[in-house]
Parts: structure tokens; sequence; C-alpha cells
């Protein structure tokens, strides 16, 4: 079982484009004055550059209850 201090940014590293900007923008509407949500989900995407880039191979088992 990973550790949920673990499971939160990993999900978040899972999310799709469309995915992400919906929370994101969410939570810009609830807390943000600043519409920032094309910069940030850009740098989400970019995170997700781990996951594609060198020989590594993963893996994912995701709980149903993440699933959008």
């Amino acid at each position: 079982m990973v550790p949920r201090i673990l499971a939160e940014p990993l999900s978040r590293l899972l999310q799709t484009f469309g995915c992400t900007q919906d929370v994101l923008r969410a939570v810009q509407r609830r807390r943000v004055a600043i519409d920032d949500v094309a910069d940030a989900v850009a740098a989400r995407m970019e995170r997700q550059r781990v996951l594609r880039e060198g020989p590594r191979r993963f893996a994912f088992l995701v709980e149903r209850t993440r699933l959008p």
C-alpha cells in the first residue's frame, strides 16, 4: 500500500490534461483571483515527462474512487 502522503502527488502525476485543467480551474474559482491555470497545467504536464522518457516502464493500480 502506498502511504497517503505519496498517493496524492502520484495521482496528480497521472492526471490527463483535461482532468488537470478542470481540477485546477475549480481550485482557482474558489481560492485565487489570479488566473494562472494554463501555466499550472503546463507545469504538471511537463512533470509527466519522467513517465515517458528513458528505458523505464511503469505500471499503476488506481483505486476506483480516484477515477473521474
